[in-house]
């Protein structure tokens, strides 16, 4: 444990699906509005961390968060396309996730596993249990229908076979 007030290791992060950035937001502490006024808006992090990179592959998306964060390590392409030895070099902490949610959703087809759109998140799946050194915390959000999904059950059955705890 640390001794109080010792400064405590930056978490990397790795975000995928990353579209425009709402998950980097998040994780660096959101917007505070002071008196509703646009010009009165500041980011506060709670939690010391870096976004190491970001990854996805629409260009439209990739554009709008290269704007919002021009300095981020934006990697357009499939995510499908990451090997095991490129997770491990990015040492990341904590992994982000945002999966498409058009195979869960309640007026979509609700493709689940058979929706292409699901392969990506099933190779992260996939490669997780192979890492040298997993991340500590994992961070997946989806909309409601997703919770009821093979998908889900998929995520569950591979955070126990790699003793996460999760909720």
């Amino acid at each position: 444990m640390a001794a109080p007030n010792a400064p405590m290791r930056v978490i990397r992060v790795l975000e995928f699906y990353s579209g425009i950035g709402g998950m980097h937001f998040a994780i660096k502490g959101g917007v505070r509005l002071q008196h509703f006024s646009p010009n009165d808006w500041f980011i506060k992090s709670y939690l010391d961390a870096t976004v190491i990179a970001a990854v996805d592959i629409n260009d439209v998306a990739n554009k709008v968060y290269k704007y919002n964060f021009p300095h981020a390590n934006l990697m357009q392409r499939n995510i499908q396309s990451i090997t095991v030895e490129e997770f491990d070099e990015m040492e990341a902490d904590m992994f982000l996730m945002s999966p498409p949610c058009q195979p869960f959703t309640r007026v979509g087809l609700k493709g689940d596993l058979q929706d292409p759109r699901t392969q990506s998140f099933l190779h992260l799946l996939q490669t997780l249990p192979r890492l040298a050194r997993m991340p500590s915390y994992i961070l997946v959000e989806n909309v409601q229908g997703f919770e009821g999904s093979n998908s889900r059950a998929q995520l569950v059955k591979t955070l126990e076979n790699c003793c996460y705890d999760y909720q």
